[in-house]
């Protein structure tokens, strides 16, 4: 219920464009959205007004929350006593949470990480604190996706413990 209100507050309207939701939710582009269509392997029910294609903001949330495992946690209230680091790790993730869900691919993580394809391969089996991706689709053929807030916690709390 929380993400879909969140989607609600940021999008103003119950039906989201596909445009908008390929995007910014599944962080692929339009094209191939409509090829996932085409080919039966869009994950979410579609509704049309008119020619465009439309994602309702519930079918939205169920994808977003199916896709995190559990629903968005809302970030803690916040306190008017003053920051100590320790606390401020806190509110920065809690900021970032806030952000707008960015999805990256391998490649993406690659460059943001600076190591090859294989050595995130390798992180992936070898460090258990490295972040799980969301698997789209299956077999050989399935893209993977990070959490773009996910890799970059990671990257903080990699570069503390190797300081």
């Amino acid at each position: 219920m929380k993400t879909e209100l969140l989607l609600l507050a940021k999008y103003e309207q119950v039906l989201i464009p596909l445009k908008v939701f390929a995007k910014d939710i599944m962080g692929i582009e339009l094209q191939t959205a409509r090829n996932r269509i085409s080919a039966g392997t869009f994950p979410v029910p579609l509704t049309r007004t008119g020619r465009d294609p439309m994602v309702h903001v519930a079918d939205a949330a169920a994808y977003i929350e199916k896709c995190r495992g559990a629903p968005l946690q809302q970030p803690p209230p916040s306190s008017s006593q003053p920051t100590s680091p320790a606390s401020y790790n806190k509110s920065t993730e809690s900021q970032q949470q806030q952000r707008p869900l960015r999805f990256l691919k391998k490649k993406d993580v690659c460059a943001k990480i600076g190591r090859s394809r294989s050595s995130v391969d390798n992180l992936r089996k070898t460090d258990p604190s490295f972040p799980e991706p969301i698997q789209d689709g299956s077999g050989s053929g399935a893209i993977l996706y990070w959490y773009e807030h996910e890799v970059e916690t990671w990257m903080r709390q990699w570069s503390e413990a190797h300081r």
